[in-house]
């Protein structure tokens, strides 16, 4: 709910901004920047002042929180059936440096990352500065990301619940290039049927954005132990600054004079990261399976099996039984 709420609000400022650039007027873009700092300032007040506290939940007793060790057989039966170790060597950062698994995902999720950047970062500069594209496009293409995002994230991500988490990484790559290669022939379009490029682009995108998003918010946790979670997570969600620092200067280097390099680069780095999440998924399958299994027909109980019209019928016995004829 939070997050589409927070995407129904970026589509309709982008439609807002769209039509205000459309104007012409020439103080649309610091009209914009006005506004955008005023909601900024409510909403750190909003977060300063949150109002009447929430009373939270007591934390349960010690006794009650852990089982009481009972020693012998029982307790090392119990560890073995929770996967939990009683050592500090599974919650340590010896676990995290030893788990290849681990490592492959985080340089597939840096790679692949780097394709986060066509709607925030490429788009606007490319569309306008480059290809000379109207102001509002941008803007509007934006807005469509995040309507798409309310409109089909909760259906999408219902429907792929019973897909391999790095299955569902996979495609979103194939989507994610399909995506570059529609920018990279744009220049071979004309004015409109470059618009409705750029839209086919961008709704491409946001599938594989909202098809990979959850998957790969769900690996970071679920492919920890339980007791090194926290570590796992922190290096992992690493994988974002990378391309958030570094990110803005190479499109800045690239988009003008050398978009095709550009393209490129986004492409075998999008590729990349699809790559190690099949790796990864094939090293461990377990630990990036689908977050629920297909339910299969349930078969008869034993004795109503339906009896195949090839099957004899059965006939009294003499002995007062049933049996084949």
């Amino acid at each position: 709910f939070t997050a589409a709420g927070k995407n129904a609000s970026v589509g309709l400022g982008g439609a807002a901004g769209g039509a205000l650039l459309g104007t012409g007027w020439s103080g649309a873009a610091v009209l914009i920047v006005v506004v955008n700092a005023g909601t900024s300032a409510i909403t750190a007040l909003l977060f300063a002042y949150p109002g009447r506290g929430v009373r939270t939940a007591a934390a349960p007793p010690p006794e009650a929180a852990a089982p009481k060790a009972t020693g012998g057989a029982a307790d090392e039966s119990a560890v073995e059936s929770t996967g939990e170790s009683t050592g500090e060597e599974e919650g340590g950062w010896r676990s995290l440096l030893g788990d290849r698994t681990v490592f492959v995902l985080i340089g597939a999720q840096t790679a692949f990352v780097f394709a986060w950047l066509i709607p925030t970062t490429v788009l606007p500069v490319y569309l306008v500065a480059v290809r000379g594209l109207p102001p509002w496009l941008p803007s509007t293409a934006f807005t469509l990301n995040a309507l798409l995002i309310v409109v089909a994230q909760s259906a999408l991500t219902a429907r792929l619940a019973t897909v391999r988490r790095s299955r569902v990484v996979v495609r979103s790559a194939a989507l994610m290039l399909a995506t570059l290669l529609l920018l990279a022939v744009l220049p071979a379009a004309g004015s409109a049927v470059g618009v409705a490029l750029v839209f086919a682009a961008v709704a491409l995108f946001t599938f594989g954005q909202m098809a990979a998003t959850p998957a790969m918010t769900a690996v970071s946790a679920t492919v920890a132990p339980r007791r090194a979670r926290g570590r796992y997570l922190s290096v992992v969600n690493l994988t974002w600054t990378v391309s958030a620092i570094t990110g803005p200067a190479l499109v800045g280097a690239l988009i003008e004079d050398h978009t095709l390099l550009l393209w490129a680069m986004l492409a075998v780095l999008t590729a990349l990261g699809g790559l190690g999440y099949h790796v990864a998924g094939r090293m461990a399958p377990e630990r990036l399976g689908a977050p629920r299994a297909r339910v299969s027909a349930p078969e008869p109980p034993g004795g109503s099996r339906p009896r195949s019209p090839t099957d004899p019928a059965r006939r009294p016995r003499a002995d007062g039984r049933t049996g084949r004829g």
